[in-house]
């Protein structure tokens, strides 16, 4: 008897074509869960700078019954450049300058907020004498930090929020 085997080994198009499809879903997934957790990676690290700043400038006006810097728009940290700061108006010499000025009350390497953009300001600013504005990438509601308030109000913008912490009046 002669059998002629007509069933090659190996898969059919069809199962390839699922195989290529269930990877692309779960590669998919696993893109849009990573950016969740790197935008919660990013505010969680604005908000702890942000907190360290508030504290050390509360800390600052009970010593020398004053907030520090009494000019407008400081960035919070130092890896801001001419083009990519907190704020379009901003002065980064003025940022140096604050830095000094806390050095006693930010003990070691002083917090970095992180800078991505949203709404076209990046990581955290000091408006001084009242406020300290920070981003928060893709939510729709600002945290509370501690020792601020919330009284000036925060603005939602393309790709997450503005959000006010107003510092203690004096």
């Amino acid at each position: 008897m002669n059998r002629t085997k007509t069933n090659t080994p190996g898969f059919t198009i069809v199962e390839l074509l699922i195989v290529i499809v269930v990877i692309g879903v779960l590669a998919a997934v696993t893109v849009v869960a990573f950016n969740g957790i790197q935008q919660r990676a990013n505010n969680t690290k604005t908000q702890q700078a942000v907190a360290a700043y508030a504290k050390a400038m509360i800390l600052y006006a009970q010593d020398n019954g004053v907030y520090p810097l009494p000019t407008n728009l400081v960035c919070l940290g130092d890896e801001y450049t001419e083009a990519e700061k907190c704020d379009g108006s901003a002065d980064l010499t003025r940022a140096a300058a604050l830095k000094v000025v806390l050095e006693e009350y930010l003990p070691g390497t002083p917090p970095r907020p992180a800078i991505a953009d949203v709404g076209g300001r990046r990581g955290a600013l000091y408006h001084a004498q009242s406020y300290i504005l920070f981003t928060q990438e893709g939510v729709t509601q600002c945290p509370s930090i501690g020792g601020t308030t919330r009284t000036l109000g925060d603005t939602a913008v393309t790709g997450g929020m503005w959000c006010r912490a107003s510092l203690p009046a004096l």
